[in-house]
């Protein structure tokens, strides 16, 4: 049965949201349109306590777009709400715990609704650090021209910390650009996905330290999580060859960013390209903040306008399935 196939499937929807946020256009409009379609969609009362708008018994589906979850919002939702569905990818800073505890079912939004921009971001920020965009842009401030010279992507080594989605979109397009590819993931090697991908090597992370000393290029495309924290430490840092660049579209806390900034700044990494940074929105007294040879961006990476149809188009199906009695996809773990 397809679940979106009946309008007599129908739910009531209560929308973290708000029409004056910066992410309304495109994100919340999106999502409110399609969910909208097939549903009674409701925006939160800005003026009422967010606690009783979720405890309301009508309520069956909560969108979250604003990261709101909390233990009073989860207590709030629990025996009615059958799913809290993020409208973002990550969900490290969701209260998935406080949810679980309340049985109440928490869904995110697959890696591949926005695996291209992240692809495409990566590349781009790879390709400016190495070019010397700062400098660039000086020189063109000073009318300085054919200088500095930088280079290029063809006939380098990448290598991907992670191989999800992302990371997957990035490898072909690396190889389209010329470069060798390697990567390393949790679920280990993997040979069939190896050629599939025309990878030099896929293994698993306990060659990390290994394929370090190979990188001119490093992209990380893996969760943020207890384990994971500063995954490339000083140590690792230091393990990359002179020159190489480093590039981050997943999470800041993956990077040891004093680490980062000293080495960029000893010269042993020629640069970075940040598109997230721990303790974000980086500020004046952050490592990176304006610092030579540093391309930062404000978590942009896979915010594109494609993205946020796709991502709409995904919560409104995951609504209709558990309209329709089927269970949502992309279920987060309980944890707690």
């Amino acid at each position: 049965m397809d679940p979106e196939a009946s309008a007599r499937y129908r739910v009531r929807v209560l929308f973290l949201g708000s029409r004056t946020a910066p992410s309304w256009a495109p994100w919340g409009r999106d999502i409110v349109a399609a969910v909208g379609r097939s549903h009674d969609i409701s925006i939160v009362d800005p003026a009422r306590p967010m606690v009783d708008q979720v405890a309301d018994a009508t309520v069956d589906v909560i969108v979250d777009n604003l990261m709101q979850a909390s233990p009073a919002l989860a207590e709030a939702a629990a025996g009615h709400v059958r799913l809290w569905q993020l409208g973002s990818v990550g969900y490290d800073k969701i209260d998935v715990a406080s949810l679980g505890r309340h049985g109440v079912p928490v869904a995110n939004c697959p890696g591949s609704s926005s695996a291209r921009g992240l692809a495409e971001h990566a590349l781009t920020l790879a390709m400016l650090v190495l070019r010397r965009f700062d400098e660039l842009q000086a020189a063109v401030a000073a009318s300085t021209l054919v200088a500095p010279i930088g280079r290029q992507l063809v006939g380098r080594t990448l290598l991907l910390i992670g191989f999800g989605a992302s990371a997957r979109a990035l490898a072909t397009r690396a190889s389209a650009m010329g470069m060798r590819v390697v990567a390393v993931q949790r679920r280990g090697a993997d040979p069939v996905l190896q050629q599939h991908y025309g990878l030099d090597r896929l293994a698993g992370m306990d060659a990390l330290d290994e394929l370090l000393g190979r990188a001119e290029v490093v992209s990380l495309h893996i969760p943020y999580e207890a384990a994971t924290r500063h995954i490339l430490d000083r140590r690792r840092l230091w393990l990359l060859p002179p020159g190489s660049v480093v590039v981050n579209v997943a999470r800041g806390g993956l990077i040891d960013e004093v680490a980062l900034a000293d080495a960029i700044r000893a010269g042993r990494i020629s640069g970075a390209g940040l598109d997230v940074v721990e303790g974000e929105p980086a500020g004046p007294g952050h490592p990176m903040w304006h610092m030579e040879r540093v391309i930062l961006t404000p978590h942009i990476a896979g915010a594109t306008e494609a993205t946020s149809r796709r991502r709409a188009r995904f919560a409104a199906h995951n609504i209709s399935r558990v309209a329709a009695g089927l269970a949502p996809l992309c279920l987060i773990p309980a944890r707690g």
